[in-house]
């Protein structure tokens, strides 16, 4: 019977090495072996694909081999190898878990305003200008002001100012430069008129302001100017050729300046009238002021007694008080004088009443030089010590508002503040009017001069040869 196993051994034999026929494209596989010709096993879906959809060369007869060729052949194979690994992730990859909204076909959170928060669309929160945009507990886009931005008209939707750069808003809300930029919060001066020569006295009112060019050196020339510009931009000269004009001064009934020689003259300028000379022969008439009733100025002539002039506007008339120098000067609506003598180390501010009586209000004064009145108080500042005082119109204790300037000739003030020059240090200063820290409104000025303040603005000359009349929004 061993014989007639060997035939059935063999059979069986045979039957169990017959390997299974070999899987078409698209067919179930577990190996490239298994799939039939020009086809390989795809290890990531397990089918049976074209050797080409995975960048593998079909069977082709033997080639010369090209070894730089094959490694090529084998990159890019390994490429779409990779390509199609990362396709078959995404799209079986699962949904994460509380995926409420979808944008670019990935899950966006909804507290995300660069994905529009909790609104059905994946647009991205609108944030105008100085907003930050911020997802509300709606779900709704929301805004806010962002780091030195302030929202200074209750509306977010057109954006927060930028208190550091707006000039309608430089440093708070509200404060605006004039037209001039804002740089670091603070507004910046601009020229109002440029190459002027020796622009020195300055006026402004409710239209307008005003300045002169006094001719330096004194009596070198006769090209003294006298100019009016309207705020609305249109400016005129109002004199030319004239000596020395140092002091200007404006009220409802003109423009007043005088010229600073040894025949000095007074003049005024009225709305559409011609130029009127309302005094000679006044000699240094080195300031000016007005009220309601009359024009005041100095006369100081060569060692003779000093004066002070008055003009009446009704009677055209003058009458004198006696006065020494006289360099800064102010009057009162009942028309008390008052001024500053200029006097070294000895200096004084004085008071004289229109019948005459005299008072001295503080000595002791080192070149005390210009004077403003403001709200019962005089302020002066002394150019020989670099200090700002103040004294009540009736008398009483002088104070000291600031010390440690270089050379103080201007002066001004208004309901909060009181402005000063400083010609050697080139700059504009104030305080508060009661005293306190002195700031700096605006440096790296040519010999700033004279300063005026209006409602808005502070106003002063560089006295220079190419001076300028300038101009900065108050702090």
């Amino acid at each position: 019977m061993s014989w007639m196993r060997a035939p059935l051994a063999l059979a069986l034999l045979s039957a169990a090495c017959t390997l299974p026929p070999l899987a078409p494209e698209g067919r179930p596989c577990g190996s490239p072996a298994s799939c039939g010709p020009g086809t390989t096993c795809d290890p990531l879906s397990g089918r049976c694909v074209a050797r080409t959809e995975l960048g593998v060369k079909p069977d082709l007869p033997p080639a010369p081999r090209d070894g730089a060729r094959e490694a090529a052949d084998l990159q890019r194979a390994d490429g779409a190898h990779d390509a199609r690994r990362e396709r078959v992730a995404d799209l079986t990859k699962p949904t994460p878990e509380g995926c409420k909204k979808v944008c670019a076909g990935a899950c966006a959170p909804l507290d995300d305003p660069a994905f529009g928060c909790g609104q059905a669309s994946c647009a991205a929160c609108p944030a105008p200008t100085g907003t930050v945009a911020g997802c509300a507990p709606s779900g709704d886009c929301s805004l806010t002001c962002g780091a030195g931005a302030t929202d200074c008209d209750g509306n977010l939707t057109n954006g927060c100012n930028l208190l550091a750069s707006d000039g309608k808003h430089c440093g708070r809300c509200d404060h605006s430069c004039l037209g001039a930029a804002c740089v670091a919060g603070k507004c910046q001066p601009i020229a109002l008129a440029s190459g002027q020569a020796w622009p020195m006295g300055i006026a402004v009112d409710a239209y307008a302001f005003y300045w002169a060019n006094s001719d330096f050196p004194y009596g070198s020339s006769s090209d003294g100017k006298v100019f009016a510009a309207l705020k609305s931009g249109q400016t005129v000269t109002v004199a030319s050729g004239k000596n020395n004009v140092d002091a200007i001064a404006v009220d409802s009934s003109g423009l007043y300046f005088a010229t600073a020689e040894d025949v000095g003259t007074v003049y005024r300028q009225q709305l559409s009238n011609p130029l009127q000379s309302i005094s000679s022969n006044e000699g240094w008439a080195t300031a000016i002021a007005t009220n309601a009733d009359a024009v005041y100025w100095p006369r100081a002539e060569w060692q003779k007694p000093g004066k002070l002039v008055r003009w009446d506007k009704t009677t055209k008339t003058k009458t004198t008080l006696d006065a020494d120098f006289i360099v800064g000067l102010a009057v009162d609506a009942a028309g008390t004088a008052y001024w500053t003598d200029g006097i070294a180390t000895t200096g004084r501010v004085l008071k004289k009443t229109a019948g005459g009586n005299g008072t001295t209000l503080a000595d002791a004064q080192h070149r005390p030089w210009a004077l403003v009145l403001d709200g019962g108080s005089l302020f002066w500042v002394n150019r020989g010590d670099g200090t700002v005082r103040s004294v009540g119109v009736g008398g009483g204790a002088v104070t000291t508002l600031a010390t440690g300037g270089s050379e103080l000739v201007g002066v001004a003030a208004d309901a909060q503040y009181v402005y000063f020059t400083d010609l050697a240090r080139g700059e504009l200063l104030y305080l508060p009017r009661a005293g306190g820290a002195v700031s700096v409104l605006a440096s790296g000025q040519s010999s700033p001069h004279n300063v005026v303040v209006d409602s808005e603005a502070v106003y002063w000359t560089n006295y220079t040869a190419s001076g300028a009349v300038m101009k900065i929004g108050k702090p």
